[in-house]
């Protein structure tokens, strides 16, 4: 078996991964690490809990510690959400101790404690396009030497919400550094690609692992649209212990939801964009925390967050294709663990649901509320195992 040391993870970097009790690199580590050592461009893809952070990471903080990188040049992870940044940040502090230090630098923050926190020369910046934009203009993020640029989340990063913020970071870099480029749904990378001339790139894909086949269970719930807030509480009801995150596509709905859900007295956290820092960060720490198990929020809010002990996605809608699905339903079943991935669909999502099914090749079962249980579809002999 391939273990850290094998693949050249500097020492220091294996002491710390051993008291989180990982000693083995996952498959995606495995396949990317000599690469990214020898500075090679790379796009990778691996579903969703298979340790992509870690995967660039480590190579790139065993370069730092082996003072192959440059102490004032930064490694530079882009994100397309403040918690995932925040979640890549503390990653990287963990891993650099007391050797190094690393950088939060997003929106809605203070930005002149932000420039006193580059003062430090951070091994590593983490923050969002538009606040490291801001920050490069005002030359106080020195990008001369970066030696290595991460898009975390790429997809979403070239989304139309956060395109143009995007290209605008990639303009400040005419000679880029090394390109790393991650997600469980790499998409289409032609517009990342267009902001370095001359890039090229290998592609890594690696095969499902069967995370959302075999650990992650598929329920179909029928609703219509203006009872699906009285459908998730019944669910909620019979849902009555382990930690719950409900989704929704519409970034309006999180507040919709949460007050009509603490009308009927169900205990639950909203997390949405327009929060402010602090509130953000209580609200995701009493959830991880497990003081609060039920979190109602928007797809680019959760986006690439790991929280442990995730038992049950509720999808209230089906979102725009099967990237959201996959993104949705990879905050269960992680490390390991078995997870419950529901749907509450119209007639017309549920149709869709089942293009998604044939195409993730993933068995979808469909299931009733009534009275107060969660009861399965009686189905012919030759169609027991989907819908």
């Amino acid at each position: 078996m391939t273990d850290f040391s094998a693949l050249g993870v500097h020492d220091e970097l294996i002491s710390k991964l051993a008291l989180k009790n990982i000693v083995s690199p996952t498959e995606i580590q495995i396949a990317v690490t000599e690469k990214i050592f020898a500075g090679e461009n790379l796009f990778f893809q691996s579903e969703t809990g298979t340790g992509k952070t870690f995967a660039y990471l480590l190579p790139l903080l065993s370069k730092v510690f082996s003072s192959e990188i440059a102490q004032h040049a930064p490694i530079i992870v882009l994100s397309p959400t403040v918690e995932l940044a925040s979640q890549v940040k503390s990653m990287a502090e963990f891993l650099l101790g007391d050797m190094g230090c690393a950088g939060l630098f997003v929106g809605n923050s203070n930005i002149r404690r932000q420039i006193d926190a580059l003062k430090r020369k951070p091994d590593v910046v983490v923050g969002t396009a538009a606040r490291l934009n801001e920050l490069i203009t005002l030359k106080k993020l020195k990008i001369r030497d970066v030696p290595c640029i991460v898009f975390d989340e790429v997809d979403r990063l070239l989304s139309k919400e956060l395109l143009e913020s995007t290209v605008n970071f990639c303009k400040n870099f005419p000679n880029p550094p090394q390109i790393l480029a991650c997600s469980a749904t790499l998409g289409n990378t032609k517009k990342l690609e267009a902001c370095f001339e001359n890039l090229s790139a290998e592609r890594i894909i690696l095969k499902s692992e069967g995370v959302l086949s075999g650990l992650i269970e598929h329920v179909a719930i029928f609703s219509e649209e203006r009872k699906k807030i009285d459908t998730l509480r019944s669910l909620l009801r019979i849902l009555d212990k382990g930690k719950i995150m409900v989704f929704t596509s519409k970034t309006f709905q999180v507040d919709n939801i949460t007050a009509k859900l603490k009308y009927k007295n169900v205990d639950c956290l909203p997390l949405y964009s327009k929060m402010d820092k602090i509130e953000r960060k209580r609200t995701l720490d009493l959830f991880r925390s497990g003081k609060r198990r039920i979190l109602i929020t928007a797809d680019l809010m959760a986006r690439g967050l790991d929280i442990e002990g995730v038992d049950y996605i509720i999808q209230t809608d089906l979102g725009e294709d099967e990237k959201v699905f996959i993104h949705r339903a990879g905050r269960t079943g992680r490390a390991g663990r078995k997870g419950v991935n529901f749907v509450i669909g119209t007639e017309w999502e549920l149709r869709n649901l089942a293009k998604i099914e044939k195409k993730l090749k993933i068995n979808v079962f469909p299931k009733d509320l009534r009275g107060g249980k969660l009861l399965d579809f009686p189905m012919e002999a030759d169609n027991q195992e989907s819908f």
